[in-house]
């Protein structure tokens, strides 16, 4: 009996560092797999970002994983009335919470160089959106960057604060 209560605890043990060493891998290999998964629709990666680490993750804490991403449809990126419009999709990691995916449409002021978010359901007109510098974040402005990139406006970088 106390062997086998030894080798019921060896399993047990190998078992949960199984789990354990999947968990980490899952979480390290997601960024790729999902780029891999929306380039292949046909998009555009913007950005990337290790923005997000777990308590109950305490690996994310030594070296936080890729958990944000941004992409874009590249054939939908345009400029009018010197706005420039780019169709959005942010993809969250969450660890044990999932993957959150949210699309939407940033606008940009190539003026101001200025951006908007625009919910696909909502009806303000750009006058009444509240627009930000895209010089807040680093995030913003390396997505403001290459959307101008693929728009082939890269002259405006010089212009940007």
């Amino acid at each position: 009996m106390k062997k086998f209560m030894l080798v019921l605890v060896a399993v047990l043990v190998a078992a949960a560092l199984l789990l354990l060493a999947l968990r980490i891998y899952l979480d390290y290999t997601w960024a790729t797999k999902t780029i891999q998964e929306f380039v292949k629709k046909g998009f555009v990666i913007l950005d990337s970002s290790p923005d997000y680490s777990d308590i109950t993750a305490p690996w994310s804490m030594l070296k936080t994983p890729v958990t944000s991403i941004w992409f874009a449809k590249k054939d939908l990126i345009r400029i009018n009335d010197n706005y420039l419009t780019v169709p959005m999709v942010h993809v969250q990691y969450r660890y044990y919470a999932g993957v959150e995916v949210r699309d939407y449409w940033t606008v940009y002021n190539l003026d101001s160089h200025e951006e908007t978010v625009i919910l696909h359901d909502s009806l303000k007109k750009l006058e009444d959106e509240t627009w930000q510098s895209v010089s807040r974040s680093e995030t913003s402005l390396a997505i403001y960057k290459k959307a101008l990139s693929i728009a082939g406006k890269d002259s405006l970088y010089s212009e940007i604060d």
